[in-house]
């Protein structure tokens, strides 16, 4: 029993519902309930009940969930402890994002600005943006505003609006277009990322919202979509931002039409935390930075 499984244990508890909770964990239901059964093995009582769709906590496990509770709170207090005393003597600066290839320009001219500053950049999944236990262990994230549970971080939108648009080769079909809509894309290949990237959730809500079935040439990482992409396989989906990553140079972005929602890119840094002097400058610096961006007119005027 670890706690992961006990924070599993802990969702499931407040949801009442094993579907929801496993959404809640980007975990798949039957994933779910073997950790519950682990859990119940271990403790040798049955920790919930079943009544028609729903399922409650039996009376061992309302003991469990007040202990749980309060041994989940003790861990996080212990580890926001160890962090802050790690941040009063180490000046590296801890950031996670969900795409590695998106914030290239802002980072190295910070790095150029502040030398003396050190970043360590790491790519984080869906389930670990979800996983309160992982993110805690970096200063900042950036991800969109909806992968985090923002009860535990102060946040500032940074692109509020970061459009969708499709990835084409030079020389598609759909190249000339100043705008695509679901009609265009509904007999197309596309390259999706893998399932677990922020951005596939993203991929698959625009496809949703857009009412079409999309033909899935293959699911990849970063470079080989972008790769695939170049090699006329299929076309991918970014947002405007991410169209002006130096990995995508050479392909043409379009907008999509009907109204499709944006992704909201933001910087989190967590609630009630002190900030270094070096932190202050970095959160600064994004902040002023993204303040006179203008990359979303570069393509959708």
């Amino acid at each position: 029993m670890n706690i992961n499984q006990l924070r599993y244990f802990k969702v499931l508890a407040g949801e009442e519902n094993i579907a929801k909770a496993a959404s809640k964990l980007y975990i798949s239901p039957p994933a779910l309930h073997a950790s519950i059964s682990r859990i119940e093995k271990y403790v040798g009582h049955p920790l919930f009940e079943k009544r028609g769709r729903h399922i409650f906590l039996t009376g061992y496990g309302k003991i469990m969930y007040k202990y749980v509770c309060e041994f989940i709170e003790s861990c996080d207090q212990l580890q926001t402890e160890m962090l802050c005393y790690s941040k009063q003597h180490n000046d590296l600066i801890r950031l996670g994002v969900s795409a590695l290839t998106l914030w290239q320009e802002p980072l190295v001219k910070f790095m150029d600005r502040h030398p003396e500053i050190k970043i360590a950049h790491s790519s984080l999944k869906a389930e670990q943006l979800a996983d309160e236990s992982v993110i805690a262990k970096f200063d900042f994230v950036i991800t969109d505003l909806h992968d985090i549970n923002t009860d535990f971080w102060e946040r500032s939108l940074l692109i509020p609006e970061d459009k969708p648009v499709v990835m084409v080769w030079p020389g598609h079909p759909l190249a000339k277009k100043k705008v695509v809509h679901a009609d265009d894309l509904k007999n197309e290949a596309f390259i999706a990322l893998s399932k677990g990237y922020s951005s596939r959730g993203y991929f698959d809500q625009v496809i949703n919202f857009l009412g079409i079935k999309p033909i899935i040439y293959t699911e990849s990482d970063y470079s080989l979509r972008t790769a695939l992409v170049k090699a006329h396989k299929g076309i991918a989906v970014s947002t405007v931002y991410g169209s002006v990553a130096p990995m995508l140079a050479g392909l043409v972005p379009i907008p999509i039409g009907s109204g499709v929602f944006p992704r909201v890119q933001t910087l989190f840094w967590k609630k009630n935390s002190k900030l270094t002097l070096q932190q202050i400058i970095f959160q600064k610096f994004l902040i002023d930075f993204f303040k006179s961006y203008k990359g979303n007119r570069k393509i959708m005027n």
